[in-house]
């Protein structure tokens, strides 16, 4: 009997795969909103906490540049940061993650909306992994290994850059990695460099 369940399963380990991600992620979302997990610092982390980790504060301090200076202005913070001659003083966020938090609102008491983006965007990730390991011939157990892997579970709380840059690094990933590029991969692995950058300086290593 076990056999044959597994067996049933195994047939189907792509969307048994995605199915336990899926469950997985939906279910320690809840739980946290239910009941919050701490950081290295002893500070809560849950979608209905506000993150309590310092870099927030500069991306705030970032969007609210954003919101107060000309495009001239601050492309010049960004040349001076990223040019040869650059100094630790003239340093401003890249506008992407600034941007979500102005977007969605992100303030204490309305964390839900960005919190549940991030749900969104870790699920997509990890289904979009498992299909392509799929595709490689990967097993159940493996994928499910994957799926269930804990590191992916803790930026999907903690919002951060790293998800969105994950996210990114995995759409370069597969519009590149090809053997022929159409127009159409150019067009987005080169956006998603850019956006690379915009997101965090180490972005340009790609």
């Amino acid at each position: 009997m076990i056999v044959r369940i597994y067996s049933f399963f195994a047939r189907h380990r792509l969307a048994t795969a995605i199915f336990v991600a899926s469950f997985a992620r939906i279910a320690i979302f809840a739980f946290t909103a239910v009941n919050p997990i701490t950081n290295e610092i002893g500070m809560p982390v849950s979608p209905l906490v506000q993150q309590p980790w310092i870099e927030f504060q500069f991306y705030h301090r970032s969007l609210e540049t954003y919101q107060t200076l000309s495009a001239r202005e601050i492309s010049g913070l960004f040349v001076a940061f990223f040019g040869p001659d650059g100094e630790a003083t003239h340093v401003i966020g890249g506008p992407v993650f600034p941007f979500l938090i102005g977007i969605f609102d992100y303030v204490e008491g309305n964390t839900l909306p960005l919190a549940s983006f991030y749900l969104a965007l870790s699920i997509l990730l990890c289904v979009a992994w498992l299909k392509f390991l799929s595709n490689k011939g990967v097993g159940l157990i493996w994928l499910l290994g994957f799926a269930l892997l804990p590191n992916p579970f803790w930026f999907m709380l903690n919002v951060t850059t790293d998800l969105i840059f994950a996210v990114l690094v995995m759409i370069f990933y597969f519009s590149y990695w090809r053997e022929r590029w159409s127009a159409r991969d150019v067009s987005i692995w080169v956006t998603v460099m850019i956006l690379c950058v915009l997101t965090r300086p180490n972005g340009a290593a790609i």
